[in-house]
């Protein structure tokens, strides 16, 4: 009989992996399908602005990945933002970007994206986005991985340089990343 006390128990049972909550709706598990009626009350409430609020304040990107669902689907992004820019100089990307891959669906359907990438830029920002994990994107979760990009960025107000993963429920398809396009010269 050894001195110590046991530590095992007659029902072991498996241990499960932590789920990661979506950051915009702290009960929904990342990778269910998000209902955007479950969004937590202390998520509406107002935020409180800085005293020193000026056309030059922009809040400091932060390195704590946020799981963001996207409502009505599975898709989600874990995401990172690495630098802020000013919101007009990312908006138009992300919109024009979602708009285009919209048209697409409209006009062609939905399906895995054509050489297992997508790139958008105005010539000031760039967006890429590309396969991963040995999973393919298609063209329904790009689009709704932008429009969760887009929601999050104004949703937080901080827009910026961003990298991300582009889940679809719990499959890894996609990363992206938005920053400043290079000055071709």
């Amino acid at each position: 009989m050894s001195p110590f006390p046991s530590l095992t128990s007659p029902t072991a049972g498996p241990i499960s992996l932590r789920s990661q909550f979506c950051s915009n709706a702290p009960t929904t598990v990342a990778g269910t399908t998000f209902d955007r009626r479950t969004i937590s009350p202390r998520i509406l409430a107002p935020r409180a602005l800085p005293d020193t609020l000026s056309p030059l304040y922009y809040p400091r990107a932060s390195t704590a990945t946020t799981y963001w669902c996207v409502s009505g689907t599975q898709t989600y992004l874990a995401l990172r933002i690495t630098a802020t820019l000013f919101s007009p100089t990312v908006l138009p990307v992300l919109s024009d970007a979602y708009n285009s891959v919209y048209a697409h669906l409209l006009a062609s359907g939905d399906g895995v994206l054509a050489g297992g990438s997508f790139e958008f830029s105005d010539n000031t920002v760039l967006l890429n986005v590309w396969n991963s994990n040995n999973h393919q994107i298609t063209w329904g979760v790009l689009g709704s991985a932008l429009w969760g990009l887009r929601e999050f960025m104004q949703d937080k107000d901080t827009w910026g340089c961003a990298t991300f993963q582009v889940w679809d429920g719990v499959n890894w398809v996609g990363t992206g990343t938005v920053g400043m396009a290079s000055s071709g010269g």
